[in-house]
């Protein structure tokens, strides 16, 4: 039984280099989450490093509390937009309906590596993506291809990045709005 956070905004389909696109306006610093000049491989994967951290800081706190507490929701709205945090708790009330079947009881994060990069916009990146849900699993599986956009918001705590998860795809577009 795999999670995955869901839905909304993505991006185009217009196809980029794996090794980064440039986003006019950005800016290069000594901070690791201020968007570059160019997004590439390395950026991505350490925004989708911190995002993850977040995620399963969220469910280490359902997964103990058996329910969505407040702690949790505010973390999982720091790291979705609106759309997918909606969707997202959806399928939480489901796992936890279902009693958590599936879950380690103190589950680690889910790990993202980014294998394309498929298009980027000032607002809006899309990826292909490996996922490995083993640190969140019971059960082993293999890890699994997948594709998310990340649409840009302003920096709020505790998300350290100025992206978040718009959309979580096995398979599909991801067309930016």
């Amino acid at each position: 039984m795999v999670f995955a956070l869901l839905l909304l905004c993505a991006c185009s389909s217009s196809d980029r280099s794996s090794t980064g696109a440039t986003v006019p306006g950005s800016t290069s610093t000594t901070d690791p989450y201020a968007v570059p000049a160019t997004i590439d491989i390395p950026y991505l994967n350490r925004v989708f490093l911190a995002l993850e951290k977040i995620n399963g800081d969220a469910t280490r706190l359902i997964v103990a509390n058996r329910r969505i507490t407040p702690e949790a929701a505010n973390l999982l709205h720091s790291i979705l937009t609106d759309d997918a945090f909606h969707d997202a708790t959806e399928v939480w009330n489901e796992q936890i309906d279902g009693g958590l079947a599936g879950f380690r009881a103190d589950p680690g994060d889910r790990k993202i590596a980014v294998t394309k990069v498929l298009a980027v916009r000032v607002d809006c990146v899309a990826v292909e993506v490996s996922n490995d849900y083993n640190a969140v699993r019971r059960e082993p599986i293999a890890p699994s291809a997948g594709k998310i956009s990340l649409a840009s918001r302003p920096r709020a705590a505790p998300n350290p990045t100025s992206w978040v998860i718009a959309k979580d795809l096995k398979s599909g577009n991801l067309p930016c709005a």
